[in-house]
């Protein structure tokens, strides 16, 4: 309001000083030209020119006399006599100028009350957050249920279909993007391989992994050995079919090549993303307990929550606006010390049934729960500003809309697959000295 009222006074001013400015005096001996000389028959009219006055002639030739010394009021009318035998001019009046026309402030609404827009800040935090909370309890519900009925076998499951959603949502977001903004459909040929790397990267990562981790179980008769071979000529096939895919196609060209190339980098690298860091899970599970799957897997939702909330009540400070504009410094920081704080007793809650758990020392697990309690709180959240630098270079806002409040499945593991390897080779080193083996929860 403060600008449009300066505004409107400056244009009065100026409008104010034009205005006086027209009725200023001109030097004598100045000739402008301001009108058209007379045509032969038109009948001779005496005009007023804006800066001085015409004389009558007795050869009927228009010309244009010295400007008056004076200064004209053009406030008066037409009408005015001058010495020096110059006849009386007769003009139309103009309308009168002595007082200039301000047009009338415009009324600006007042601002809502604050206490209108706090309401309806708080109604859509708890709308957003009664959401968030729902769905999250309806995953933690039925991934309980899975584990309890199923054990072990349960959690390998949940690991194998989160890998499939991961992989679908962030390659279909890339397909989209190109369909939309550069006209490029995804050929039946381009899908086939699309999911020939996945399925050569379950075998060589996930189905390897429980291989080599289930020992004295029904897989413990595979040799690890054939895997390896299996993945490797799966590799090779792969690779002739993608080069010979863009030999052959009819659109071949630079541009053809480049897209294909582009998406074979995006698949590969969201396969080493997902696929291949979240096979540590079944890894650990395997060799450690499902305890150690179900402790990190806390840290990480206590951390992402507490994120959201300092972020929200306090968030000033971007922590990387042009990857994640909604992370804070305040929220991080803040979801640091929450985490940090709750790591301790929510280790000896999930251990409490362990076996290993009455081989840990108190500083030892104070020890063990503040690495990972560290490592989720400083480096799983760039897990998310990867997943975010994702979606933002193809224009999505989420990876899916499986998980109401949340997005999609890559939304809420872009995190704890970061968690997944760090846990396993932290436990593989120092669980020889503390006594950490497979037990059940």
């Amino acid at each position: 309001s403060i600008m449009c009222s300066g505004a409107l006074h400056a244009l009065v001013v100026v409008s104010f000083c034009a205005i006086i400015s027209c009725s200023t005096a001109v030097p004598r001996n100045e000739y402008v030209e301001l009108t058209a000389p007379r045509r032969r028959n038109q009948p001779q009219q005496n005009r007023l020119s804006l800066l001085g006055t015409k004389k009558k002639h007795p050869s009927h030739k228009a010309h244009f006399d010295t400007l008056s010394h004076h200064p004209i009021d053009i406030s008066r009318g037409g009408s005015h006599e001058e010495q020096g035998g110059i006849a009386e001019v007769t003009t139309p009046s103009p309308p009168s100028m002595e007082t200039p026309i301000i047009p009338a402030a415009t009324e600006i609404a007042p601002a809502a009350p604050l206490d209108k827009k706090s309401n309806s800040f708080r109604l859509r935090l708890n709308n957003n957050v009664t959401e968030r909370v729902l769905a999250a309890i309806f995953l933690l519900t039925l991934a309980s249920i899975l584990v309890h009925q199923l054990g072990t076998s349960g959690v390998v499951a949940i690991v194998f279909l989160s890998q499939w959603a991961m992989y679908y949502e962030t390659t279909k977001i890339v397909e989209d993007y190109y369909r939309v903004n550069h006209d490029v459909r995804t050929q039946k040929r381009q899908t086939y391989q699309k999911w020939w790397w996945f399925v050569t990267a379950t075998i060589g990562c996930s189905f390897k992994a429980l291989v080599v981790s289930n020992k004295g179980g029904w897989l413990s008769g595979i040799d690890p050995g054939m895997v390896d071979c299996v993945t490797y000529g799966m590799v090779t096939l792969g690779l002739v079919k993608s080069v010979m895919g863009m030999a052959t196609t009819s659109a071949a060209g630079p541009e053809a090549f480049r897209a294909h190339l582009g998406k074979i980098a995006v698949i590969h690298f969201v396969l080493f993303f997902t696929v291949a860091q979240s096979a540590f899970w079944i890894m650990t599970v395997q060799t450690f307990g499902i305890s150690w799957i179900i402790y990190p897997s806390l840290l990480v939702i206590v951390n992402d929550t507490m994120a959201y909330v300092f972020g929200v009540l306090m968030g000033n400070k971007k922590l990387i606006p042009r990857l994640s504009p909604k992370k804070t410094w305040e929220g991080f920081l803040g979801a640091m010390v929450s985490t940090l704080c709750v790591s301790v007793p929510l280790l000896k809650f999930v251990l409490a049934r362990n076996a290993c758990c009455g081989m840990l020392s108190s500083g030892e697990m104070t020890k063990h729960a503040l690495v990972l309690g560290m490592f989720v709180s400083l480096i799983a959240p760039f897990g998310g500003f990867m997943a975010s630098a994702v979606k933002r270079a193809h224009d999505a806002k989420d990876f899916g809309t499986l998980i109401p409040g949340h997005g999609g499945v890559m939304d809420r593991f872009d995190c704890h697959v970061i968690t997944a390897p760090f846990v396993y080779l932290y436990l593989r080193e120092f669980g020889k000295i503390v006594g950490m083996t497979a037990a059940t929860p």
